[in-house]
C-alpha cells in the first residue's frame, strides 16, 4: 500500500465548544442590549437579526453535535461580525470574525498522511516531512512515533475506531522509505 491516512483525535474540540458557548451568550446579551438602546429602525432590525443568530447558535451548541453544526456556527459568527462592523463597533466585529476563523481551524479533522513523498503533518500550515529527515517512524500499541534526524520527536495516540491500519504493514512501509 502506498498511502496511509491516520486520523488523530481532536483534543481541543470540547474546550472550543465551551468557549464558543460563552462567546455566543455574550454576543446574544450584547445584541439584546443594542436592540434596547437602538434609536433607529435599522439598528433595531440588525440587533434583532444578531440576537436570532445567537439563539440559533446556542440551540445548535446545546442539542446537536455534528460536522455541519460547526459550519453553521462559524457562519453565524461571520454574519454577526459583519453586523458589528456595520453598526460601527469595529473592534468587536473584527474579534468575532477572528473567532469564527479560529473556529474553522479548530474543528477540522487532524490527519497525518504517510506516503511515498513523506509524512504530511497537520499543523497550520501543513508541514511536509521528507523521508530524508525521518530517522524512524513506527506505529506500536496505537502510538505513532515519528523521530526526526534533527532530534524532534512527535508522538500521537491513534484511536483504533477511526483507523484500521495493520501495524506490521505500516512499519514495513516506513522502514522501506528510511534513508
Amino acid at each position: 500500500m502506498g498511502n496511509y491516512t491516520i486520523i488523530l483525535p481532536n483534543e481541543k474540540a470540547a474546550t472550543y465548544r465551551a468557549v464558543t458557548f460563552i462567546i455566543a451568550c455574550i454576543n446574544l446579551i450584547a445584541f439584546c442590549y443594542l436592540y434596547i438602546k437602538s434609536t433607529n429602525e435599522r439598528g433595531a432590525m440588525l440587533a434583532s437579526i444578531g440576537a436570532i443568530l445567537f439563539v440559533f447558535t446556542l440551540i445548535l451548541l446545546t442539542f446537536f453535535s455534528s460536522k455541519k453544526q460547526a459550519i453553521y456556527i462559524s457562519m453565524a459568527f461571520v454574519f454577526a461580525g459583519l453586523i458589528w462592523l456595520y453598526v460601527g463597533l469595529y473592534l468587536i466585529g473584527i474579534l468575532v470574525l477572528l473567532f469564527s476563523l479560529f473556529g474553522f481551524f479548530t474543528t477540522q479533522t487532524f490527519k497525518i498522511v504517510v506516503s511515498d513523498k513523506g509524512i504530511l503533518y497537520p499543523s497550520f500550515p501543513s508541514v511536509q516531512i521528507r523521508w530524508e529527515e525521518v530517522a524512524q517512524a513506527i506505529l506500536k500499541d496505537n502510538i505513532l512515533t515519528i523521530d526526526l534526524k534533527n532530534n524532534k520527536l512527535y508522538q500521537f495516540v491513534v484511536p483504533e475506531k477511526d483507523n484500521h491500519i495493520i501495524e506490521s504493514d505500516f512499519n514495513l512501509f516506513c522502514l522501506s522509505h528510511k534513508k
